[in-house]
């Protein structure tokens, strides 16, 4: 790590794009850099911590996972970050992966993730999601995929051979190695075979970027998810302003869920400014924001649909 530099949590949300409630739960839930504090106890981001962040972001926006990078250092984050690009790119060898229809998949664990996928309708479609070698080797050529995926846990110099042979008995254009250990050489030497190389764990999203797939944006739905929020939907005035507006309903639902809302906000709010404030239970006033602010948008959530039920504009109010 650099000298800190002193980056308050505002700044870094603003030159990382990530969140400042993100940030907060990233840091207690995974253990993602650990900022220093200043005299007045606030949260300060060194360069380094930026950096970090910065890369992390980029792998989220390609579709990785925060559980699959919390352990990563630096350096492996970096590595990880140009190999991703590169699998979207594709290579000189074999072109851009934008016309890929059909995928065959062989691994140890990896089948059986995409295996409730394999019947969907999709863009991409998984025709042979082979753990066993006989029937990989029996039915991949009949299959005759546009992709090859082979999930290798480590790559050693034995390794080699059967791949290159897996691959031509596919008769795939495109390979797609996802390997956890193995050396520099011997993934060079891949590389050279015009061979795609993904070091670390992918899932279907990744499998779908790499194709050009666009997939439907799910951030509405996740953020109904306990743990998972958005920022303010509603102001302090709107909130007021519903608490009071007459409805077409026989009910109070709006008045109570906009009164809710604003006790929620003020407990959020405390938590926050409690865990920036208080080193012994930043952790539990963490966990404290992190609850009130998932009940907030799940509250917000219901509010909205009611006031489009009932045609309310709260703009207009």
């Amino acid at each position: 790590m650099t000298q800190n530099k002193g980056y308050k949590i505002g700044a870094v949300s603003k030159l990382t794009g990530i969140p400042p409630e993100t940030l907060r739960i990233w840091e207690h839930r995974y253990g993602i850099v650990s900022p220093g504090r200043g005299s007045s106890g606030a949260r300060e981001y060194s360069d380094s911590d930026i950096k970090y962040l910065s890369i992390i972001k980029q792998l989220l926006a390609s579709g990785d996972s925060i559980g699959n990078l919390a352990n990563l250092s630096i350096t492996e984050l970096a590595e990880r970050l140009d190999g991703y690009s590169k699998l979207q790119r594709g290579s000189d060898s074999h072109g851009n992966l934008n016309d890929i229809s059909s995928v065959c998949v062989f691994g140890p664990t990896l089948p059986g993730q995409l295996e409730k996928y394999k019947n969907e309708t999709s863009p991409i479609n998984f025709i042979g999601l082979y753990s066993n070698n006989a029937e990989f080797e029996s039915k991949v050529q009949q299959a005759r995929p546009d992709l090859l995926i082979l999930e290798y846990p480590n790559i050693l110099e034995n390794d080699i051979k059967p791949i290159r042979e897996k691959f031509k008995l596919s008769t795939a254009r495109y390979l797609l190695i996802v390997y956890r250990f193995s050396s520099t050489a011997l993934v060079k030497k891949l590389k050279k075979d015009g061979f795609l190389m993904h070091c670390g764990s992918v899932d279907y999203n990744q499998i779908m970027n790499l194709c050009n797939v666009s997939l439907p944006d799910e951030s509405v739905n996740k953020s109904s998810i306990p743990g998972s929020y958005r920022t303010r939907v509603f102001s302090d005035i709107e909130l007021s302003k519903i608490a009071t507006i007459q409805t077409n309903v026989n009910c109070e639902c709006p008045h109570h869920l906009a009164q809710i809302l604003t006790n929620l906000v003020a407990f959020e709010t405390y938590s926050k400014n409690c865990e920036d404030s208080n080193d012994d239970d930043a952790k539990l006033h963490a966990e404290l924001y992190d609850v009130t602010a998932s009940a907030r948008t799940a509250f917000e959530i219901i509010l909205e649909k009611i006031l489009t039920l009932e045609n309310i504009d709260v703009k207009n109010l």
